[in-house]
């Protein structure tokens, strides 16, 4: 049963902002339960929630409230918008299609990606941050089993914040191969991760991220950059991507959209 935290008008969604618990407190009412709003949710199943009459500072009101920030404010929720809704609909097609046809069609593999391409969009247009993560292979590959991007110090960490955008570009290769996105606060972790490298450290100030789409072979960041600096010194790209560093808007929209039309030539590679 997948339990569902439901928000009451007698505010309870202020819940939380007096922290000492009191007994006599103004009971807020939480809903916790297996109601949705799915077809079987409102039409075919019988769905059991428990109702909690329980002081705002209570820990099953506090969970409660914590569940529903993340799952309407989180960096996972989009707004439903006019263009939001088109894609899902054609994301519900792609399923029914996937469904008729098996798990090999044409059809199946645009199930895999639409999903998380609207995702993906819609965190490229009002993400604070966008950035270019330079990274070997050797360290691309750990990064990607782990989920985890890590920092020497601090304060570089700290430039990140969940629902931050991202695209990996891997060294030896010169391509930007995955676009994803930070989820969660910054932490430190002093065990060892990635490889030792010349420069030394295990990089300990860390955040997780989530990838959203790869590509088999990747895009060309040099090529694609290139076309906006017709002017550049010859050799501009090679000082432009000795580090990971924040894109400009620009730069980060020329990229995803050279990344989004090779992801459609490859047929899927949504994660």
């Amino acid at each position: 049963m997948q339990a569902v935290a439901f928000i009451t008008q007698s505010g309870v969604r202020s819940f939380i902002q007096n922290s000492t618990f009191s007994i006599r407190a103004p009971p807020v009412v939480v809903y916790i339960g297996s109601s949705n709003f799915t077809r079987g949710g409102l039409r075919e199943n019988v769905e059991a929630n428990v109702r909690l009459a329980v002081p705002r500072n209570a820990p099953a009101a506090v969970e409660a409230q914590t569940i529903f920030d993340s799952m309407f404010q989180g960096e996972f929720a989009t707004p439903l918008t006019p263009e939001l809704e088109s894609g899902y609909r054609e994301l519900q097609a792609a399923l029914q299609e996937a469904r008729l046809h098996g798990a090999g069609s044409e059809e199946a593999l645009r199930f895999r990606f639409s999903d998380a391409l609207l995702l993906a969009r819609y965190r490229a247009r009002v993400a604070v941050g966008r950035w270019l993560l330079v990274t070997s292979p050797v360290n691309f590959e750990t990064c990607m089993r782990t989920g985890v991007w890590g920092r020497q110090q601090e304060a570089e960490v700290n430039r990140y914040a969940a629902g931050d955008v991202f695209l990996f570009h891997v060294t030896d290769i010169s391509r930007v191969v995955v676009f994803g996105m930070f989820t969660g606060s910054p932490f430190r972790d002093d065990s060892p991760l990635w490889p030792p490298t010349r420069g030394g450290g295990i990089f300990p100030w860390r955040i997780r991220f989530r990838p959203l789409a790869q590509l088999s072979i990747g895009v060309s960041t040099k090529e694609v950059l290139e076309t906006l600096r017709p002017d550049a010194p010859r050799n501009w790209f090679n000082g432009y991507i000795q580090q990971s560093h924040a894109l400009s808007e620009v730069d980060f929209e020329a990229l995803r959209q050279a990344f989004e039309d090779a992801l459609r030539r490859q047929g899927g590679g949504m994660i």
